[in-house]
């Protein structure tokens, strides 16, 4: 203690008026499901043993990520294709696979909306693939903003 500070406790603070989460990797562990639909689109365009010597996509949006392996790949598909059948790909693993929030999700979650917290959810995955997460996550009702 420096200058006659007194330390901070929870009942000092005051909670935020909003929190912003990300979805992929820190409300549920996705990012496996994610590269395996990559996969799954680059194996029936005929894209195989290339595709598994790629980085994963973290962080990527879709569009400019099926742009560039359209590119280095010469896809035929147009980007809104290849991103659709990878959103395909992804709910189907997910629902064959099933997924589970990070543990401590739901109860923050909930403990930050009975404090009145603003929550919201930002996510460069598509928007079909996180409704569709959210609500096998059974976390759909949780955010005020999407």
């Amino acid at each position: 203690m420096h200058g006659g500070s007194r330390p901070l406790n929870s009942d000092s603070l005051n909670p935020p008026d909003a929190i912003l989460f990300d979805l992929d990797g820190t409300l549920v562990d996705s990012e496996p499901l994610h590269w395996q639909s990559v996969i799954t689109v680059l194996e029936q365009h005929g894209v195989g043993a290339a595709a598994h010597q790629l980085e994963p996509p973290v962080g990527w949006s879709d569009g400019p990520f099926w742009a560039e392996m359209r590119r280095r790949f010469d896809l035929p598909s147009t980007v809104a294709e290849l991103c659709e059948a990878r959103t395909h790909a992804f709910i189907c693993g997910m629902e064959a696979e099933g997924i589970t929030p990070t543990p401590g999700v739901a109860l923050c979650l909930e403990h930050l909306c009975d404090r009145g917290v603003t929550v919201a959810l930002v996510s460069a995955s598509p928007m079909k693939q996180v409704m569709v997460m959210l609500k096998a996550l059974g976390l759909d009702g949780h955010f005020a903003c999407i």
